[in-house]
């Protein structure tokens, strides 16, 4: 017969195989649970990355829808460009700067740039603005007799005068105005506005179809042969 030792020595053993096989079915269990847990959440974490991925693609496909428009205003912007570079290259062609033209009295110097030696100040206006590129003329009480006056050969192959004068800083306070006159023979064709210290500038634009000949009197109220500068920043004539 066993001793009581021996059947209490068997009992514990029996209690520690069976507390080892729950405890081991416990950490089995734990780990399905996690396991499942652990599934779950990939799910999850899958479906949120489907969810902010369809997200991303329509932000890119609004994004190309822009990049799309983009692209073609873009394109239509440079076809515009180009249609003005060509619009102003022929139109560079069809006029000419009265400045490259010998007038038809070639004896005399009608228009002085930088090069003629003259003060920097008369091409600079009383705004401090400098036109490097200009010319300058004189202008002074006179009239269209004056044999001084400017004349060139048009034989009617241009449509279109046009140009610009401004004021220089050179005339300092005058009170004197000053203006140019256009003649087709002695038949006065033209006359700019007045320009004075008060009023710097004027544009001008005038046909001369049919002109032969165009007498230019840069004519004003200062005293014969005065120093009144003006500043040309551009005269042409247009086909």
């Amino acid at each position: 017969m066993m001793s009581e030792d021996t059947k209490a020595a068997q009992t514990s053993g029996k209690f520690t195989v069976i507390s080892a096989i729950i405890g081991g079915g416990c950490v089995i269990i734990a780990a399905i649970f996690g396991m499942f847990s652990i599934n779950i959440n990939m799910k999850n974490d899958y479906k949120e990355l489907q969810f902010n991925n369809s997200e991303l693609v329509e932000k890119i496909n609004a994004l190309q829808i822009e990049f799309d428009k983009l692209k073609v205003q873009l394109e239509a912007g440079e076809q515009e460009i180009n249609n003005l570079k060509n619009e102003m290259e022929a139109l560079k062609e069809s006029k000419i700067s009265i400045f490259d033209l010998d007038a038809m009295n070639t004896n005399e110097q009608y228009w002085f740039d930088y090069s003629d030696g003259h003060s920097s100040e008369c091409f600079i206006d009383t705004n401090n603005v400098d036109y490097l590129t200009a010319h300058m003329g004189f202008h002074y009480r006179t009239n269209k007799e004056e044999i001084l006056n400017p004349t060139y050969q048009l034989n009617d192959n241009y449509s279109i005068c046009e140009g610009k004068i401004i004021w220089s800083a050179a005339n300092e306070d005058s009170k004197e105005k000053a203006w140019i006159e256009f003649y087709s023979e002695d038949t006065l064709i033209y006359t700019t506005a007045p320009i004075d210290i008060n009023n710097k500038s004027t544009d001008f634009s005038f046909s001369i179809k049919g002109v032969k000949e165009l007498k230019i009197v840069k004519n004003g109220t200062e005293p014969l042969y005065g120093e009144m500068v003006i500043i040309y920043p551009y005269l042409n004539f247009v086909k």
